[in-house]
This record gives structure tokens, sequence and C-alpha cells, in this order.
């Protein structure tokens, strides 16, 4: 299952950057504010995983619960 259908497509994009490089970077931005939820070069791991991701997605679903309705 992915992001999208955990959460739903009008509510989650995924994209992907590339890196110039091999740098193992995986980053999960918040595009309306800019707030990093998990930054494999900032010491959060790579996700590779079922425990790292759904800490992701723990953190991706408590995002959402603190918006005001409408907001997301």
């Amino acid at each position: 299952m992915g992001l999208q259908d955990e959460f739903g497509e009008a509510r989650i994009r995924v994209e992907m950057l590339k890196d110039i490089g091999e740098t193992k970077n995986f980053e999960v931005l918040l595009q309306n504010n800019g707030q990093t939820l998990h930054s494999s070069a900032g010491g959060d791991g790579r996700a590779d995983n079922a425990k790292a991701t759904q800490a992701i997605v723990d953190k991706l679903a408590e995002w959402f619960d603190e918006q005001p309705a409408g907001v997301d």
C-alpha cells in the first residue's frame, strides 16, 4: 500500500527527485510549509523496512489530524 492509498490522491502527491550521483537520500517534506517529516541525511534512516515506513505514515497521519478542516 502506498501513501496515496493510505491518505487519498487529493491529499498526497508523491514526487521523485533525482540527486546527482548516488546519495541514498530519502526525504519526506510537507510542500505547504517545507517541514521535513523524514530525512535519511538528517539521521532518520533509509526507511527500508516496515517499521520505518510505518513511522513515516504515522507522522503524516498526525500532521493531517492536526490540520483545521479544509486545510490539508
